[in-house]
């Protein structure tokens, strides 16, 4: 590991141990790598906020899970959440099964082992951007359309909707002429969107 470990890094592995279903609390430790055959198995989300970071998760058994018909990511997301509130102010993106492998892989990246009385449960990896941006030694991670929005996680946008929803990316929101010009009052005009009612 070439990233020194913050307490930020400490804390939020500490928040997510603290959320995560357990006969016993877990504990957290420093971790020199995940095994690469449980990587396949992790659950991972982005944080952006006044601390921005990537998250991901693995643990080997989620009690009750199976019988309850609860996938992975449904259940892991309070604890990425608890994770992401040791950050400070933000919100967790969606949850997804994969991806791992090149955050686990990431010299950026801080790896922590959660231990339940002495065994290994799980890993938790974080890598923390600082202004949205993935350090230099993220190469593969730069360039990306998430990386390069994440410069501007702190801008503050109001979005006015007349009638209906409609979900758009924050490219189109940037790139499209939703927000009235300084010489007029009248309200912006969102695409139509499709409605639905019931019978």
């Amino acid at each position: 590991m070439t990233t020194t470990v913050t307490a930020l890094h400490s804390a939020a592995a500490a928040a997510l141990a603290s959320q995560l279903p357990s006969s016993v609390p877990l504990v957290t430790q420093l971790a020199s790598f995940v095994p690469e055959d449980v990587l396949s198995g992790a659950v991972t989300a982005n944080f952006v906020g006044d601390v921005s970071a990537d998250f991901a998760v693995v643990v080997a058994d989620l009690p009750g899970a199976a019988e309850a018909g609860l996938e992975a990511t449904d259940l892991l997301r309070p604890a990425l959440e608890a994770a992401g509130q040791a950050l400070g102010v933000g919100v967790l993106g969606d949850v997804h099964h994969g991806g791992a492998a090149e955050l686990a892989s990431d010299p950026a990246s801080i790896v922590f082992e959660l231990v339940d009385a002495g065994r290994p449960a799980g890993w938790f990896v974080v890598r923390v951007r600082e202004n949205g941006v993935v350090g230099s030694s993220a190469s593969s991670f730069q360039g990306s359309v998430a990386d390069k929005l994440g410069r501007i996680n702190n801008v503050e946008m109001a979005l006015t909707v007349e009638i209906g929803r409609t979900r758009m990316s924050v490219r189109d929101v940037l790139s499209s002429s939703l927000a009235p010009s300084s010489n007029s009052t009248a309200p912006p005009v969102l695409p139509p969107t499709s409605c639905s009612t019931a019978a």
